[in-house]
């Protein structure tokens, strides 16, 4: 995880979680936020990937592939932001 924008703390931030997919690109992909957790499927697997506790008050909001590289680009919920 990595901030791309903002002091980590304001309502501007921007946050980047980065996983490695090899092959990713050679076949469908999904993603989906359940709770707390990012459903990722690739080539017909399907993974839970627990979200560290500054992305779980996040909403996903876009993801691309980067080589290998899954980036899934996420922004605070001013809901649950800093409470």
């Amino acid at each position: 995880m990595r901030r791309t924008a903002g002091a980590g703390t304001s309502a501007d931030s921007a946050f980047e979680l980065v996983m490695r997919l090899p092959g990713a690109a050679s076949g469908p992909l999904d993603l989906a936020r359940v709770d707390d957790e990012l459903a990722v499927t690739a080539g017909g697997t399907r993974r839970m990937v627990a979200l560290p506790s500054a992305l779980r008050r996040c909403t996903v909001t876009g993801a691309h592939l980067d080589g290998d590289d899954l980036c899934v680009a996420f922004a605070p919920d001013p809901k649950v932001w800093l409470r």
